[in-house]
This record gives structure tokens, C-alpha cells and sequence, in this order.
């Protein structure tokens, strides 16, 4: 006798069954495509607070040279104004600033298209001289002459020094400075006045 063999055969799957599951499968992928967004948006906004972080630190301490300064220069090549490289000579007086006297250089170098980096060199460079060496004090510039402009003493004032550092860590290729409406750009600008020049 032969042994009969019964096949089950398996039934079709509710329809219900794999729409719960495409639902479910579209719903992770939704909340998965959300925190992948929300983590860049995290990420930019953490580069963007340090950029402007350093900015601030930087200016400040350009600040605080600029006032104990009896000269500014541009150094850059065909000196004038604005100018991407400027020689700050401090005295001996100038204890409350990092190099305690002497020469020093701030100037900018390309880093990109369009993307600088500001730079602190003790001692001074020469005139003419490529940016380079000492600290960095601010990346994602955008422009690279941020000195604007340089006042004599005259008409019973000091000597000035106007800075202008816009800062965005994402910016286009064209980009100087900041842009109309742009909130993505930060700018820090100052008129910063030379203490230890005379009254003329």
C-alpha cells in the first residue's frame, strides 16, 4: 500500500497585512530621512556658533592691541587701504596683550574660492610678505581685505583702524562679505581707536 501524501498548500496573505507593513515601512523611512535632517541641521549649527565664537575672540583681542598700539601699518603689497595685512607696533607699556610689546602682524590668507583664514604672527612680518606661520585666529571669512580703512590723528582725534569680519561657514563662490538678507552670514565690524597715538 502506497502511502498517500497531502500537500497543504499555504493560503494567501491578507491584503491588510502587507499594507500595515508598507505604512510601517514608509513611516521609518519618514523618521529616519527627520533625524538625519535634524543631525545636519545640529551640525551647521554648531560650525556656525564656533565660527562666530572665534570671530568674537578674535576681535577682541585685536581690540585690545589696536588700543595699546602707537602705529598701524599696511603690509600688504602696494600698501594702502583696505588692506588684507597690517603691522601693529606695541610698547613695552602693552603688558595686557599676549606679545608684551613689539611688532605684530594680523593679516588674512585664501584658504578656497571665496574662504579666508586670519592669522596672528609674532614677530611682525615683513612688508610685502606672504601671510603665514603664527596663529589662526577666525576661518570662514569671506572677504579678504578686511581692514577698510585707516584714519590719521588729526582735528583733535587719534588714529583709527576700521575692521570688517563677515563670517559663514557655508558660502557660495562668489560670495564677499555678507549678502542683503543673507542668515547664514555673520558680521562683526569696529572702528577701533589707536590710544596711544597723539592729538593733532
Amino acid at each position: 500500500m502506497n502511502p498517500t501524501t497531502h500537500r497543504t498548500e499555504r493560503a494567501p496573505r491578507p491584503v491588510r497585512t502587507r499594507t500595515r507593513a508598507a505604512v510601517v515601512a514608509f513611516a521609518l523611512l519618514g523618521l529616519v530621512q527627520l533625524f538625519v535632517s535634524a543631525s545636519r541641521t545640529q551640525v551647521d549649527m554648531s560650525n556656525r556658533f564656533e565660527a562666530q565664537q572665534q570671530g568674537r575672540v578674535a576681535l577682541d583681542l585685536l581690540r585690545r592691541e589696536i588700543h595699546c598700539a602707537s602705529a598701524v601699518t599696511s603690509t600688504q603689497s602696494g600698501a594702502g587701504w583696505p588692506s588684507t595685512q597690517v603691522n601693529i607696533t606695541l610698547g613695552s607699556y602693552c603688558s595686557g596683550v599676549p606679545s608684551g610689546g613689539g611688532n605684530v602682524t594680523w593679516c588674512t590668507e585664501s584658504v578656497s574660492t571665496g574662504r579666508y583664514r586670519l592669522r596672528r604672527v609674532v614677530p611682525a612680518l615683513s612688508v610685502g610678505a606672504t601671510c603665514a606661520g603664527g596663529v589662526p585666529e577666525v576661518e570662514y571669512l569671506t572677504r579678504r581685505h578686511i581692514f577698510t580703512a585707516y584714519t590719521a590723528s588729526g582735528g583733535g582725534l587719534r588714529a583709527k583702524l576700521s575692521v570688517d569680519l563677515p563670517i559663514d561657514v557655508t558660502p557660495s563662490a562668489s560670495q564677499v562679505g555678507c549678502p542683503t538678507g543673507s542668515t547664514s552670514c555673520y558680521r562683526l565690524t569696529d572702528d577701533i581707536v589707536l590710544r596711544n597715538t597723539p592729538r593733532t
